[in-house]
């Protein structure tokens, strides 16, 4: 194998004992092979770091790292400590690639003079039901301030999945170990500050992601978790970005953020009375439509089956109807 290969595939594994073969499977059979595959195991109390070191005796490009219990972006961070590739890739171990994947990814990176590069992915249900794309991508060249601008409000995805990040540019860049969710979200936005070209996006389906229940997302502190993100993003933007360019996407995010967690879980709207009034009242004027047709979608969904729901966010709405007036 070369000294440097084109890809450094990092993985972070965590008890997912059920679900790690077929994902590290998906990888080595894939047709391109210029890669090296560095498996995290997170402290897992289960048996998914003993079947991570099976794949070290059969493939040469399977690297293995045992390591405390730490959380994710501490298992990330081990990754890319130790990865020499050109271009780093992040899969989760829950999740798989379907076939030539890799191929079209590293094809179009080299076919492009650009910093990064990001796909789309489709979500899988744990009954094996594809739910479609996260989002309709549109192909093209953009700027890292417009993609930026993108990912807080939530018009592409998030996370550091189905994407190729330049390692050169990644350089002392870790994924913050205070934040438990969103982590991924600010680490993009870092890497971007470093982006000198164009970003690469496209429609390509290159991974599929499992939605399932124990995941971080699906967790009853999700709310604490956007809350704690919310504040560390405006923090940041507030200093890399002093004029204020995405005072329209932070409005956005942050009721994004209410509105996911209510969605979520209903009784958010009780618990977090407060912190999602506040949010509402201060969502900006021209965030407006977005934020009815968002609120109408919940009262669709609370109205018959929870009042109380309904009622607070109804009441909310209008508060905050009559302050941007």
């Amino acid at each position: 194998m070369k000294n440097q290969p084109l890809l450094s595939i990092i993985i972070p594994v965590y008890k997912v004992e059920q679900y790690i073969r077929k994902c590290i499977d998906s990888i080595l059979t894939q047709s391109f092979r210029d890669f090296e595959l560095i498996l995290v195991d997170d402290g897992s109390p289960d048996s998914s770091g003993r079947i991570c070191d099976t794949y070290i005796k059969t493939d040469e490009r399977v690297k293995v790292i045992h390591n405390e219990n730490a959380g994710v972006s501490s298992a990330r961070n081990s990754g890319l400590d130790i990865a020499t590739g050109k271009w780093v890739c992040f899969i989760d171990s829950d999740d798989f690639i379907p076939q030539g994947s890799l191929a079209e990814m590293t094809d179009i990176a080299k076919e492009n003079e650009v910093d990064m590069l990001i796909f789309n992915h489709c979500i899988i249900e744990e009954d094996g039901s594809i739910s479609g794309s996260e989002l309709k991508l549109t192909d093209g060249l953009f700027s890292p301030d417009k993609v930026i601008s993108d990912i807080i409000r939530y018009n592409i995805p998030t996370g550091p999945v189905a994407r190729l990040f330049k390692r050169e540019l990644i350089r002392d860049i870790r994924f913050r170990k205070d934040l438990y969710i969103g982590e991924d979200m600010y680490f993009n936005i870092e890497y971007m500050r470093n982006v000198t070209s164009d970003i690469y996006i496209s429609d390509l389906n290159v991974y599929y992601y499992l939605n399932r229940q124990g995941s971080a997302m699906n967790n009853d502190s999700y709310f604490d978790g956007l809350m704690q993100l919310d504040k560390a993003l405006h923090d940041y933007i507030s200093k890399q970005y002093p004029d204020k360019t995405f005072d329209f996407d932070l409005s956005c995010f942050s009721f994004n953020n209410a509105v996911s967690a209510i969605k979520k879980r209903p009784s958010h709207c009780i618990k977090y009375k407060k912190e999602i009034m506040e949010i509402f009242l201060n969502t900006k004027g021209d965030v407006l439509e977005l934020r009815d047709k968002r609120v109408n979608q919940i009262y669709k969904l609370y109205k018959s089956s929870n009042l109380a729901c309904y009622v607070f966010l109804l009441m909310i709405n209008t508060l905050s109807r009559i302050k941007q007036s």
